[in-house]
């Protein structure tokens, strides 16, 4: 292989690392300063990065990092003290927040299912006392019903049934009525024709 393809190869390779060290984020760990040196490890630090300050990594070179500051500085760092993740120091005010804001939805949400049980118990009652009033509405239309198709059987028999004694003071009540009005007719033309005088 020539060394025009090994130069070609390890500048490739050298890309390929380039860019992967350029998509990858870090954050300092818990401790509370880390020094950001010039060079890995030489003279003293141009500044101090607090807990969960984002670096963005530029290079690794054994125990050192090289990265990038949110403000565009650039320096050296011992990789020990970089993780993958924002420190808890950094995450536990925002999941404290959330937790509490949870607790006030969780709150809200047992009032509601509270009134929502309410709600259905009133529900409830209102649905047993229509189903009440359903079942006396059935009862009354089934009595209704058994007292027509009486009607109607004693119709098909002959016509409803009068008691005798009744039949007996009707007929005996027309009859009284008959003679009374005969009477009083027969009074009335005997009047006019005698000149209002009664002629027996």
């Amino acid at each position: 292989m020539s060394r025009a393809c090994v130069a070609v190869l390890a500048g490739a390779a050298l890309l390929a690392a380039a860019a992967a060290a350029a998509a990858e984020k870090a954050f300092v760990t818990d401790r509370v300063f880390l020094g950001l040196y010039a060079e890995p490890g030489v003279g003293r630090p141009v500044r101090s990065l607090e807990t969960g300050t984002p670096l963005e990594v530029l290079e690794r070179r054994g125990r050192w990092v090289r990265v990038r500051t949110p403000k565009g500085e650039e320096g050296w760092v011992r990789a020990a003290y970089l993780v993958p993740q924002p420190p808890a120091r950094v995450t536990m005010p925002a999941l404290k927040a959330e937790h509490e804001r949870l607790k006030a939805e969780l709150a809200r949400l047992k009032t509601e299912l509270g009134r929502a049980g309410r709600e259905a118990q009133a529900l409830r009652r209102e649905l047993e006392a229509a189903r009440a009033a359903r079942a006396e509405a059935e009862a009354a239309r089934e009595a209704a019903r058994r007292e027509a198709a009486a009607l109607q059987a004693e119709l098909a028999a002959g016509g409803p049934r009068v008691p005798l004694g009744a039949a007996l003071l009707g007929v005996g009540g027309a009859l009284a009525l008959g003679l009374a009005a005969g009477w009083w007719l027969l009074d009335r033309r005997i009047r006019r024709r005698y000149g209002g005088y009664r002629i027996w």
